[in-house]
């Protein structure tokens, strides 16, 4: 009997030893993607009182660092890419396992959608990858992989089949990225975006189709059911509701039909709808990163409504002198000296004059190079933070020099941010900053622009330092769509070396 006790003690040994052994070769080898969205969130789950809920657009569109700066506002983006309404709903039952907040905000893009999923499953791996297994997560992977609508789709391009085991225990999905890995599969950066993105590029818009008044003809489609049920349950849990929709560059009438449906499920249920097509609030020209997400001017524009209307709407605390929110500071530093890493990294001058438009920051601007005001998203960006954009108002100096001092909007004696721009001969430009729509091209000697960029409060430690110029013979009208349809608005000026 003793050997028989043994042998099953030491089965039972070998078996936790091997689930403790598989356990940790399933968190090296899966994909960091959902981690480093949803670790702080784990990290700080009791402070969460606003929850942001629906697809890239809400993840590249609000920026909860920028709600607790402004608002004292504890929020958690969990956007995720083309996360149709029924993932979007699980998402919200995996987090209110960990979380209670007040408040939720869900936006309503895809209501009419007839799956579950989209039919790339990484998606789906970004929204629950990170989420332990529970009875709740089990409960997801029953309801998202049990989609007839989605199996039956013939013109389905899965780049992963879809399974409840893949879902469940991902090892069996990512046990061949052994050879892919990297020192970031075993110490993960956190950026500390709270969920949030920020995409530092300019798209142009397309043309904005006309709201033809239709409304969503199959209202038991999956996507309003789903939607219906966050709502109810939001209510059975005393949680308010706020739905939205987020501007893009909406090309489709049938668009439409979507947001004018949510006017009704609104009505229907005394919720509030904040419809960012009614409002004039961001600039098509100047504030979008692709023609379906917003760039980080856009999301600035639109997460400041957000929290004016949470903070008029709903009772929401302010806890930015509160005990125990120390953290929440100290992560907001951090995001400020990311979005100065942003800022170097930018390789034109309408980036970097788009990420400048950060409310905490103005600036005083000489023009040299009237050429500039030529490109008429370059004028758009001068003439946001409310500098002239009429070339008859800038003289000429001394070797074309065009001067830009940064400073923060309370402060504005303090200079934080001194850009001298200048324009010599025979510019060798690296590759690597050539502008993307350009073959070729020769730099004039009117062309450069030169930034420093000086480490905040310490003018003397310089932490970048930028060169641009202006090619010749290239229109600013001239830029070409990428194979996506995508025309990027760069500027023609470009960085180039010393």
């Amino acid at each position: 009997m003793r050997s028989i006790a043994k042998r099953i003690i030491s089965c039972i040994i070998l078996m936790i030893m091997l689930f403790c052994v598989m356990a940790q070769c399933t968190k090296i080898a899966q994909n960091k993607v959902s981690y480093r969205k949803t670790a702080p969130f784990f990290e700080y789950k009791d402070d969460f009182d606003v929850l942001f809920l629906g697809t890239s657009h809400v993840k590249l569109g609000v920026l909860p660092m920028e709600l607790w700066n402004d608002y004292g506002i504890t929020s958690y983006n969990f956007g995720c890419s083309s996360s149709h309404l029924p993932t979007t709903y699980w998402i919200m039952k995996n987090a209110l396992d960990y979380s209670k907040p007040k408040v939720i905000v869900i936006d309503c893009w895809g209501l009419s959608q007839p799956t579950k999923t989209d039919e790339t499953f990484a998606y789906v791996h970004e929204a629950f990858d990170a989420f332990p297994l529970t009875v709740t997560k089990i409960r997801t992977s029953f309801d998202l992989v049990d989609d007839p609508a989605e199996t039956n789709t013939e013109t389905n391009t899965l780049n992963e089949k879809h399974t409840r085991m893949g879902l469940l225990w991902n090892y069996s999905v990512y046990h061949k990225r052994w050879t892919e890995l990297s020192h970031d599969d075993f110490e993960p950066r956190i950026t500390i975006n709270y969920g949030g993105e920020l995409r530092p590029f300019i798209c142009r818009p397309d043309d904005l189709a006309e709201n033809d008044g239709s409304k969503c003809d199959d209202m038991d489609a999956v996507g309003i059911q789903y939607l219906e049920r966050i709502i109810r349950e939001c209510k059975e849990n005393d949680i308010e509701v706020l739905l939205t929709y987020f501007p893009y560059s909406l090309k489709n009438e049938t668009d439409w039909s979507e947001i004018n449906t949510v006017y009704d499920i609104a009505n229907k249920y005394d919720i509030k709808y904040v419809n960012f097509f009614g409002e004039n609030i961001i600039n098509y020209n100047t504030d979008l990163a692709d023609s379906t997400h917003l760039n980080p001017s856009g999301a600035w524009k639109v997460t400041d409504y957000l929290g004016g209307f949470l903070t008029e709407n709903y009772r929401l605390d302010d806890h930015r002198t509160d005990a125990g929110y120390e953290h929440w500071n100290k992560d907001y530093e951090e995001y400020v000296a990311y979005k100065e890493d942003l800022l170097k990294t930018a390789t034109d001058l309408n980036t970097y004059l788009m990420m400048l438009k950060d409310k905490e920051f103005g600036y005083d601007v000489e023009i040299g190079d009237r050429d500039v005001l030529g490109d008429r998203v370059t004028a758009e960006l001068l003439n946001e933070k409310g500098k002239s954009v009429e070339a008859g108002d800038y003289e000429e100096n001394a070797g074309g020099r065009i001067k830009v001092n940064v400073f923060r909007i309370n402060d504005p004696d303090n200079i934080i941010d001194m850009s001298v721009f200048a324009r010599p001969q025979n510019i060798d430009i690296p590759d690597e900053y050539i502008n993307r729509y350009a073959t070729s091209y020769e730099i004039t000697d009117e062309g450069r622009i030169k930034i420093v960029y000086y480490e905040l409060y310490n003018p003397d430690n310089v932490i970048n330092t930028v060169t641009i110029s202006i090619p010749q013979g290239f229109g600013f009208e001239d830029r070409l769509p990428n194979t996506l349809g995508t025309v990027f608005q760069n500027s023609m000026a470009v960085r180039v070396s010393d």
